[in-house]
């Protein structure tokens, strides 16, 4: 794994919103690569989601991890923003 990608889709103004980050030239780049791990490896049960509420969608490494934005906490919400930054939350 050496790339991650998110994107945002969906909510409010319905724009969807894409970044990438490269984990071997980011600092804290190899615990980013573990949370995608963890909650890769982790089943969820759909929830319905307002048709305001954004939707995410976490690729690295073969993992593909989508939640909705009431499913966005702790390490997830912090993954989410290191991508996408202030344009994404």
């Amino acid at each position: 794994m050496s790339e991650i990608r998110v994107t945002r889709r969906g909510g409010f103004a319905g724009q969807d919103v894409s970044g990438r980050l490269d984990t071997r030239r980011t600092p804290g780049g190899a615990e980013l690569e573990a949370i995608v791990k963890r909650h890769g490896k982790r089943p969820r049960l759909p929830r319905a989601a307002s048709s305001d509420a954004p939707t995410y969608t976490i690729q690295a490494g073969g993992e593909r991890i989508e939640v909705s934005e009431t499913e966005l906490t702790g390490e997830l919400a912090t993954l989410v923003h290191r991508v996408l930054g202030n344009r994404g939350l």
